[in-house]
């Protein structure tokens, strides 16, 4: 039996262990019926695990699984919702399914973005976000992602690290930005249909890697989110912000 096309892994905790390979699994506020995939990383489950649910013909697969409290204060979370959250496949990519820096309406141009391997947190690559001095009124860089799909009422972790050279910008903060809205193309800037998130902010972040992250429950009837990572400076200002480890997951406990 295959998945569907068109088929989502939506993450899950196991409830009650069934027999024949079959398991309760909590999943979006309710409980359904799943076997357990020969494509899983296990041969069985236990109460309390987290798995990844694929809709099949008539029922759900678990594909993949993971037991124990994440190692953020003993929370789990389902799995990781972003396309190339280290930037290890480089950016940009093709749109809609990578990372890519926003418009610049002031110049017609992309905003000034690439990849560097000075110093990365981890992996070889970290997202490198530069801006000369002289842009007009604000210094500001946002680089978004794919929309992820998400349940409505359930709450997610954004997350991320951010360093910062010392190049004297003034005023330099740093935040991460969540766009929530009922379909993926909704899920854009300036569009009046989707709802608008700012979850972290650091203020001159320096070069130690600081971890921006946030809890949010995704508004009813919101089924897509867009994640930005934004940097921005006082005009005039030069700026060397790195991002890497980016996150979005469901909160499960």
């Amino acid at each position: 039996m295959s998945p569907r096309n068109d088929a989502i892994g939506r993450p899950g905790r196991v409830v009650e262990l069934g027999a024949d390979g079959f398991y309760i699994v909590e999943v979006g506020g309710g409980q359904v019926p799943a076997y357990l995939s020969d494509r899983a990383t296990t041969a069985s489950l236990e109460i309390g695990s987290v798995v990844t649910l694929l809709p099949m013909l008539g029922g759900f697969e678990i594909v993949s699984t993971r037991t124990g409290p994440d190692e953020s204060g003993g929370m789990i979370f389902g799995p990781e919702l972003l396309s190339n959250p280290g930037f290890e496949a480089g950016i940009p990519g093709e749109w809609p399914n990578q990372w890519q820096p926003a418009w610049d309406f002031r110049t017609g141009e992309p905003d000034p973005l690439d990849v560097s391997t000075d110093s990365p947190l981890s992996g070889t690559q970290v997202a490198r976000v530069t801006s000369p001095p002289g842009i007009w009124q604000h210094n500001t860089v946002v680089l978004r992602t794919q929309a992820a799909r998400v349940d409505a009422g359930a709450t997610y972790r954004v997350s991320a690290f951010v360093s910062a050279k010392p190049t004297g910008a003034t005023d330099l903060k740093v935040d991460i930005e969540v766009l929530t809205a009922a379909t993926q193309d909704d899920a854009a800037y300036f569009n009046p249909a989707a709802t608008f998130h700012l979850l972290a902010q650091v203020l001159a972040p320096g070069e130690a890697w600081p971890l921006l992250f946030a809890d949010f429950v995704i508004p009813t009837g919101h089924q897509w989110c867009r994640v930005g990572l934004r940097s921005e400076a006082a005009a005039g200002s030069t700026v060397d912000v790195r991002w890497d480890s980016a996150s979005l997951k469901q909160r499960l406990a």
